[in-house]
C-alpha cells in the first residue's frame, strides 16, 4: 500500500500551508497528487508565469498504467520507482521500456 507516512507528510503540508499548497487528489491507501504555488516573493519566471509544480505520489503496477498515467509519466521532470521486477527478459525489458518513455533531461 501506499507509504503510510509519505500519504500523511503531503496531506500535512496542504494543512498547514495551504497558501502554498493545496490537494488535487486523494484516494486513501493508492494515491495523493498536490500542487505547489509559488511563494509570492518568488520573482523568477517560474512566478511570473504563474505557474505551479505537481507531486503525486501513487502505488500500483507500473506495467499497468493508463494513458493518462503514461502521459503523465512522459513529461515529468523527475520519477522515482519501488519496485520489484521478476527476473524474467520479459519483465526487464518491458521496465526498460517505460523508463526510455520519459522525457529528455528528465530524473529516474
Amino acid at each position: 500500500c501506499l507509504s503510510h507516512v509519505g500519504e500523511a507528510a503531503l496531506l500535512r503540508l496542504c494543512e498547514r500551508i495551504p497558501e502554498r499548497f493545496s490537494l488535487l487528489a486523494h484516494a486513501p491507501g493508492a494515491c495523493v497528487r498536490i500542487s505547489e504555488r509559488p511563494p509570492a516573493a518568488d520573482t523568477s519566471a517560474h512566478q511570473r508565469e504563474g505557474s505551479s509544480r505537481e507531486l503525486e505520489l501513487s502505488v500500483g503496477d507500473v506495467f499497468e498504467l493508463g494513458a493518462a498515467a503514461r502521459a503523465a509519466l512522459a513529461e515529468a521532470d523527475v520519477v522515482f520507482f519501488e519496485v520489484c521486477l521478476p527476473r524474467t527478459a520479459e519483465a526487464a525489458a518491458r521496465g526498460l521500456a517505460l523508463l526510455r518513455s520519459t522525457k529528455a533531461g528528465s530524473r529516474v
